[in-house]
């Protein structure tokens, strides 16, 4: 009788500290939704909310599997101080890396959250070489990839790739800063909104992620929302060029179709895997497989016009222009970087390589 008496003790108290561990309408979720909520709410700014799932038992370190996204890491990018400061209280931990190999810090230095970003580097007591987006200097990195034809040549081929993911990030440029975008061909304007930094591991965007709204030179009524990928300072950056350098799958693609179900409507996507593959390498060189494995090894050179590169005597023996359009679609759905290569009185071709 003792012995029922003592469990009976036990499982109450253990039930009762269940119930004030997690309270409150979220209580009932599974780990998993609590914990991406938790990252879409953080991102979002949505302090009540954000309360409301760790009350219910959200984990504040749950971490996306592909990204390695964490709360702290979306409400850093978002800028929403609150949130940071609230899920630190609760436990958060700011030295954790993203897939990237990116902390909360460093997500916050890429947009220019100088609010987070000072905060944060009084928590890590890491106030030293924090430099706004512009003035960001690359890490060198240094990759080993496999020769493209290995059958003629077996040996590895190493590529500095610095510039790889260098792109200027998201939010480096601000309203009423003066930029030149592409639609067609480079244009300059000057920027009258910035969008939100969105939510990488999503898998949908919002209205204006990761999109400047740009007023065109000389046409004050024209306003249009370019993806970041589309969009440079006026000067000529080393990224201009360097962001090329690496492996692109090309003949890729992926439809989008919207699928109405009476009231509901949804995105349904499809894609057609790379039929070609292209190595641009950092010494100006580059190497070409194309559908029916034949290999072209060529030069490249600067595009004049803006950022980009032209690869000379390419498929088909003509120049061919690569060019950065990478958008927040591809980038939450598919991880993907985007580029298009271009040629005159030809079809247009998809580039694409991971995040």
């Amino acid at each position: 009788m003792k012995r029922n008496y003592f469990f009976l003790i036990f499982f109450l108290i253990y039930f009762n500290n269940i119930s004030t561990a997690q309270t409150g309408p979220w209580a009932k979720y599974d780990a998993k939704m609590k914990g991406e909520a938790l990252i879409r709410e953080s991102d979002g700014g949505y302090l009540k909310e954000v309360q409301s799932i760790v009350e219910g038992g959200g984990d504040v370190n749950w971490t996306m599997e592909r990204s390695g996204l964490t709360p702290l890491m979306a409400a850093s990018s978002g800028g929403h101080i609150e949130v940071v400061k609230f899920l630190l209280s609760k436990g958060a931990i700011e030295n954790r890396k993203d897939a990237n190999g990116r902390t909360a810090l460093d997500r916050a230095k890429l947009v220019g959250a100088m609010t987070i970003l000072n905060f944060l580097a009084g928590v890590t007591k890491d106030t030293q070489n924090i430099k706004p987006p512009e003035k960001e200097q690359a890490k060198k990195i240094i990759q080993v990839l496999p020769d493209l034809n290995p059958a003629k040549n077996t040996s590895k081929i190493v590529v500095d790739v610095t510039q790889l993911n260098t792109w200027a990030p998201f939010g480096t440029y601000i309203v009423g800063k003066k930029v030149k975008f592409f639609i067609s061909s480079w244009k300059e304007g000057t920027v009258i909104e910035v969008g939100s930094p969105g939510n990488y591991a999503a898998k949908n965007i919002s209205s204006g992620e990761r999109k400047y709204q740009i007023a065109r030179e000389g046409a004050p009524n024209w306003n249009e929302w370019i993806d970041w990928g589309s969009v440079t300072g006026l000067e000529r950056e080393n990224y201009w060029t360097g962001f090329f350098i690496g492996d692109w799958r090309l003949g890729e693609t992926m439809a989008v179709n919207t699928r109405t179900d009476g009231a509901y409507q949804r995105d349904e996507y499809s894609f057609h895997s790379a039929t070609e593959a292209l190595r641009v390498n950092e010494n100006k060189t580059y190497r070409w497989k194309t559908m029916d494995k034949q290999i072209i090894n060529g030069k490249w050179k600067a595009a004049e016009d803006g950022a980009g590169i032209i690869i000379l005597k390419g498929f088909r023996d003509v120049d061919w222009v690569l060019r950065n359009e990478t958008n927040a679609a591809e980038e939450n759905i598919r991880q993907l970087q985007s580029a298009r290569l271009t040629t005159n009185g030809k079809m247009s071709i998809t580039a694409k390589r991971p995040l």
